[in-house]
């Protein structure tokens, strides 16, 4: 038996999300399912981010056991054969057998894409929220720079779903911006569910110049919700990069 590891990268539009629902819908679904096409083995897989519906992906991870005498750096051959062309392996290894993806130090790389327009553009309208407004990109960068650093972000949890702990280690966080487009990134030890579509709707209420960037401090210190800014659209949220690290402080 060997634990393999792939690296996934899909276009989230048409799925409930990255983990298995019940009802086959989920990009986990799709690749379990083409696991059992390359080989015959049903298999329960294990994954690293638990992107929601309609969030896109250029780097997640699956791991699953196999007894297939398939080769490691083979299996994203075998498994492309058989999958959508919405989803695409393009990294296969071997782990150790006690290799666990959400016990696994990781440091996540999430980018929220703004287009920035009088009209929409029909070409990015899948994978960016669109805005009329003209928004203050330095306003929205200051704004970001607050989050860098542990803190308690329940201001910025959606859902119900209860967490043994709210803090989380932000590393980086900035703005950029290519014409039309704004690209709000973010890079952390582990996120709540929606934080970074929170983060990125309270950001561009702040780029509207709805409030200043020292109201992030308020929501940090209250742990208020209410004082943060909507949930953005899953379309423009990406999983950019999952990146292995010693930190001890990984959640």
């Amino acid at each position: 038996m060997k634990r393999i590891r792939i690296r996934v990268a899909y276009d989230g539009t048409a799925y409930t999300g990255f983990q298995k629902q019940g009802d086959g819908t989920a990009v986990q679904d799709i690749l379990e399912a083409a696991v059992f096409a390359a080989t015959g083995e049903r298999v329960r897989s294990l994954g690293a981010s638990r992107t929601d519906a309609g969030v896109h992906a250029r780097d997640n991870i699956l791991v699953f056991d196999s007894r297939h005498p398939i080769p490691a750096d083979r299996w994203s051959y075998a498994l492309n054969c058989h999958l959508p062309e919405d989803i695409v392996v393009f990294h296969s290894e071997i782990v150790a057998a006690d290799h666990h993806p959400l016990r696994q130090h990781y440091k996540k790389t999430y980018e929220y894409h703004v287009t920035q327009a009088r009209f929409p553009n029909p070409l990015t309208a899948r994978y960016s929220w669109w805005i009329r407004e003209v928004l203050d990109v330095e306003v929205m960068r200051c704004a970001m720079k607050k989050l860098i650093g542990r803190h308690d972000f329940e201001a910025f949890r959606g859902g119900t779903h209860e967490y043994k702990s709210t803090v989380r280690t932000i590393y980086t966080a900035d703005v950029s911006q290519r014409g039309e487009e704004i690209i709000l990134s973010v890079t952390g030890d582990g996120f709540l569910y929606n934080m970074v579509r929170i983060i990125a709707g309270t950001v561009i209420y702040a780029g509207k110049g709805k409030f200043g960037p020292d109201r992030i401090d308020e929501m940090l210190r209250t742990r208020d919700r209410l004082l943060s800014g909507p949930t953005a659209p899953a379309c423009g949220l990406v999983l950019a990069r999952i990146e292995e690290t010693d930190n001890p402080d990984n959640m």
